[in-house]
């Protein structure tokens, strides 16, 4: 599956983990073999504070995984309304 150290944290909900490495060059636009981003993690998994580390660090809002699906797609299938708000307020969000 491909699961990075920050993919790890990120779906874990470690913020300051995700910081950490982001911020250390970790390649915050890797995926696992079915696509799913660090930010895809976060935003399903409701980690408003990773999701936003992530986009503050350069990660793609409009990453698809091998369904199409982005993060924020990911985040309103799982009824995240506050990171579905997040998301679609950045630009440039493919809704």
């Amino acid at each position: 599956m491909n699961f990075t150290p920050l993919i790890l944290a990120a779906s874990a909900g470690h913020y300051e983990v995700v910081a950490l490495l982001a911020n250390r060059g970790a390649d915050v636009n890797a995926q696992t073999t079915p696509g799913h981003s660090a930010l895809q993690y976060a935003a399903s998994r409701n980690h408003l504070k990773v999701v936003k580390v992530l986009i503050l660090t350069r990660a793609d809002i409009n990453i698809t995984d091998d369904r199409g699906a982005t993060p924020l797609h990911r985040a309103a299938s799982r009824g995240n309304t506050e990171i579905v708000e997040f998301l679609a307020s950045m630009s440039p969000i493919k809704i």
